[in-house]
C-alpha cells in the first residue's frame, strides 16, 4: 500500500484500506480494524495497488484497491488509468494533492504490462472530491504519460525552495526504466503531470530477469526518506542509496547494501537514520528474514548505506510491503 501525507494534511492517512475487505483507522490507539473494500478487481486475487486518502480531519475521502477507485460509501465509481492487470502493481497507485486546489487530488498509476518484458505507460486520473459522504468524487480527466517500458514503483516528494528552503506547494514524480539506469522524472503541478527529463542517477541498471517466466515488469519499491535528502530503491538482492536536492529533482547515487535475498518492502523509521527490508517476492521458504540497514549521514553532503543485519522472521512464504 501507498499513503501519502503531508504537513498540511495531518490526518491524510487516518484511514487505509488495501486488498479485499481489509482496513485501519488510526485514529484510535491501537489502531483499530475496520471493514474493508469488497469486490474488488484484483488479476489473480494480488490485489497489490492500493491508496487511500483523508481529508484534514481524518474524514475518509476516497481510495484505490486493485484496479478501482472508491468513493467514501466504498462504492466503485471508476477504473485507474492503468488496468491492465494493474491490480498487481507494486507501490502501482499513489494519491496527491492537486497544487494551488483544496478539493482536487490525481491518481497516479504505474502499468503491469501485458506481455513478457514489455509494459505501457503510466498515466494519470484527476479526481474531485464532493464531500464526505456517499458518492462524493468526479473522475474529472485521465492522461496518459509519455516514458512507458518502466518497472514497478513510484515516488512522489514535495519540492523545495532553492534558496529558503521552504516547501512549495508542487511535487516531483520519479519512475525507474527497466533494463536501463535512467528515471524519469516530472513535475506535479496544476495544469497536470509535466514530463521534465530522463536522468542517468549513476546507479545500477534494473535489468528485466524472468521474461521466460512471463512476467512483464521489474520489481523495486521506492521510498523518499522525510528526514534526510534521500531515498532509498530495493531490487533483486540489494538495496540502493541516492540523494536529492529537492529544489532541481537532481539525483545522484551514493552506494548499495546487501545481499538481501529477494528484498521486497521498504520503510524508513522515524529518525531517518534506518531502513528495514522485507523479503521474498516469490514463493519459497519460511520463514522470511526482516533486515534493518543504518543510514549515515543523510543529505546532500552524501549519504550511505551500512551493512544489513537481521532482525527477524516472518512465518510466511512471501513478503507484503512495508
Amino acid at each position: 500500500m501507498s499513503i501519502v501525507s503531508f504537513g498540511v494534511n495531518a490526518q491524510g492517512a487516518d484511514v487505509w484500506y488495501f486488498g479485499e475487505n481489509a482496513g485501519l483507522d488510526f485514529t484510535s490507539n491501537p489502531p483499530t480494524v475496520i471493514a474493508g473494500i469488497t469486490g474488488v478487481d484484483g488479476s489473480a486475487g494480488l490485489m497489490e495497488m492500493a491508496a487511500t486518502i483523508s481529508d484534514d480531519d481524518g474524514n475518509f475521502l476516497f481510495a484505490v484497491s486493485g484496479n478501482d477507485i472508491y468513493s467514501a460509501d466504498l462504492a466503485k465509481r471508476g477504473s485507474t488509468h492503468s488496468s491492465d492487470n494493474a491490480g498487481e502493481t507494486s507501490q502501482g497507485a499513489m494519491i496527491i494533492p492537486v497544487p494551488g486546489t483544496t478539493d482536487e487530488y490525481y491518481v497516479t498509476t504505474v502499468p503491469y504490462g501485458t506481455t513478457p518484458c514489455n509494459s505501457g505507460s503510466p498515466g494519470f486520473t484527476r479526481v474531485k472530491v464532493n464531500g464526505i459522504t456517499g458518492n462524493n468524487i468526479t473522475i474529472v480527466s485521465e492522461t496518459t504519460l509519455p516514458t512507458s517500458n518502466i518497472a514497478h514503483g513510484q515516488m512522489i516528494i514535495p519540492k523545495t525552495d532553492a534558496i529558503t528552503g521552504e516547501v512549495l506547494d508542487e511535487f516531483w514524480l520519479y519512475h525507474h526504466e527497466r533494463n536501463s539506469n535512467n528515471f524519469f522524472r516530472y513535475s506535479i503541478e496544476n495544469g497536470g503531470i509535466v514530463f521534465d527529463q530522463a536522468i542517468d542517477g549513476g546507479g545500477p541498471s534494473f535489468n528485466q530477469t524472468q521474461c521466460a517466466d512471463a512476467y512483464p515488469n521489474v520489481i523495486n519499491f521506492m521510498k523518499s526518506n522525510g528526514c534526510y535528502n534521500q531515498f532509498v530503491i530495493g531490487n533483486g538482492d540489494n538495496v540502493y542509496m541516492f540523494d536529492i536536492d529537492a529544489s532541481t529533482g537532481d539525483i545522484n547515487y551514493q552506494n548499495s547494501a546487501g545481499p538481501i535475498t529477494q528484498a521486497y518492502g521498504i520503510e524508513f523509521s522515524a529518525s531517518g537514520k534506518n531502513v528495514f527490508v522485507s523479503t521474498g517476492t516469490t514463493g519459497g521458504l519460511s520463514p522470511r528474514p526482516i533486515y534493518k540497514i543504518p543510514v549515515s549521514p543523510g543529505g546532500l553532503t552524501g549519504s550511505s548505506l551500512g551493512s544489513p543485519t537481521q532482525i527477524g522472521t516472518m512465518s510466511v512464504q512471501r513478503a507484503g510491503g512495508m
